[in-house]
């Protein structure tokens, strides 16, 4: 079976965003430790217009591609937040257990998150957390948005928006992760910089494929490859890369 990951450092991965420090940020906080829902659906309404749309429909995909009941590992509050409003607000597949580093220093969440999820996450750092949680056993997927010293060393498979140890077919993965993504109105979108930082993270799961040469259309995917480089302003780079690949 072909490796189907990226080549690290090709991209900007690990990049967090747009959320603005508040007193809702410290109450979303609070109410994701303390599992309180009531309290999340208040702070979400309430942090919503501190993200982009376009971080917004990032996530939505991310979200839309996992597995039902998938664990989620994401880094800190401005990836683990706008995914908790998609969740609480729109509705967006609350069947997905998101897990945060960041909190995972706090003792209150670890507990919680063990026992919700059955897991045995003790006192460490995110890198002592990331392999506790590749050795749980359990299907583990990580963002791209974790810095991927965190992970790289791990055998993981990328997956689309994130990646994963557990992958029966990667091909079949990233095949589906292209159609979501042509299906979304995320690249109709207007990014501003942060946006393009974020939206970064889509090219090494294409650009993988299309290295491999394993979608049904090829030319299509290049021309979506060249639409995200304009964006991202990473033309030159990208094309370089797909002349290696052609």
């Amino acid at each position: 079976m072909k490796k189907y990951i990226f080549i690290i450092g090709l991209f900007l991965i690990g990049f967090n965003l747009h959320g603005q420090v508040s007193d809702w940020s410290d109450q979303m906080k609070e109410a994701i430790i303390t599992n309180n829902l009531t309290l999340q659906k208040e702070a979400a309404k309430n942090l919503k217009s501190n993200y982009s749309n376009v971080a917004y429909q990032y996530y939505r995909l991310m979200l839309m591609h996992l597995p039902n009941n998938a664990i989620l590992v994401t880094n800190s509050i401005n990836d683990t937040y706008p995914i908790k409003i998609i969740q609480v607000i729109d509705k967006v597949r609350p069947d997905i257990n998101v897990v945060s580093l960041s909190l995972l220093e706090d003792e209150k969440y670890r507990n919680e998150i063990n026992k919700k999820l059955t897991l045995n996450i003790q006192s460490g750092d995110k890198s002592e957390h990331i392999t506790a949680l590749f050795s749980s056993g359990k299907t583990i997927f990580v963002s791209t948005t974790v810095n991927n010293n965190l992970w790289n060393k791990s055998n993981v498979y990328l997956t689309g928006l994130s990646v994963s140890q557990d992958l029966k077919n990667p091909e079949q993965s990233l095949n589906s992760f292209v159609n979501l993504l042509k299906a979304s109105t995320l690249l109709a979108l207007s990014w501003d910089t942060n946006d393009a930082l974020l939206c970064n993270n889509i090219l090494p799961p294409l650009m993988t494929l299309y290295k491999y040469k394993t979608y049904n259309n090829q030319n299509e995917l290049k021309q979506l490859i060249q639409t995200i480089a304009k964006k991202t302003n990473q033309e030159k780079k990208v094309n370089d890369i797909l002349k290696k690949y052609d």
